[in-house]
């Protein structure tokens, strides 16, 4: 914390400095005593993919697990922090529930069809086109849910625009959840939720597959609205 002052002239130092001038990346405070050579350096510039990288990032698993009373039946990934690992975790939340196309001409493509297949095992329909040239767009089954690449990156190769996609789909539906937790002792916690934050209405759709008849897909979206929640633990 620091003492409010009036602002110095310009080209003098503050006489008034931060009590805890200890900051990092975040910032945070390092402990007494840090200094950089007590840094563990076995896993610096390896690969996530080897075994030392491996044996990391099972161990921040597995702390979280510990700090989150998360039980054996949850499942923590660690994924990349960029458009790759938000697509990875939009499929791995939202297919399933109807058959899976996926269009693969570049490896991020192969990547996510090899994923869909091994991972998910949800078996999905793939169309595949080599390295420079675009898949044949027209046979995609837009009943199904779609896996595609707009920018091939690795092969240089972008669809020329959205004019394949049929105008007929189902409208997006992107909702926004907050919820705050408060632990006001070891192993207690009280988490305060609402989901739907601001209150959309499900997007119109005349399916016929589930019982509903309001002109919503439950498999997708929510027509209850706002709604609030409160969860206590506590664990012993």
């Amino acid at each position: 914390m620091t003492d409010t002052v009036t602002a110095p002239a310009l080209g003098v130092k503050p006489a008034t400095k931060p009590a805890r001038p200890f900051f990092s990346s975040g910032p945070c405070a390092k402990p007494p005593g840090w200094d950089a050579s007590k840094l563990a350096t076995d896993s610096l510039g390896r690969s996530h993919r080897s075994k030392i990288g491996k044996q990391r990032l099972q161990y921040c698993i597995d702390l979280m697990r510990e700090l989150l009373n998360l039980p054996d039946t949850h499942r923590i990934g660690i994924v990349p922090g960029s458009d790759t690992g938000a697509f990875e975790m939009a499929m791995w939340t939202m297919l399933g529930a109807r058959p899976v196309t996926a269009l693969a001409w570049e490896s991020f493509g192969e990547g996510w069809a090899t994923d869909a297949v091994k991972q998910l095992k949800i078996d999905p329909t793939v169309i595949r086109a080599d390295y420079g040239q675009l898949p044949d767009l027209g046979a995609i089954d837009w009943s199904n849910d779609v896996l595609f690449t707009w920018n091939g990156t690795t092969s240089g190769v972008r669809v020329p625009n959205a004019d394949f996609i049929p105008t007929n789909r189902v409208s997006a539906f992107t909702t926004t959840d907050l919820y705050g937790s408060w632990i006001p002792m070891k192993g207690t916690s009280l988490v305060l939720g609402v989901r739907n934050l601001f209150d959309r209405d499900p997007p119109f759709t005349n399916q016929a597959d589930l019982f509903q008849a309001g002109g919503w897909d439950s498999r997708y979206a929510n027509a209850a609205g706002r709604t609030y929640y409160v969860r206590g633990t506590y664990s012993f």
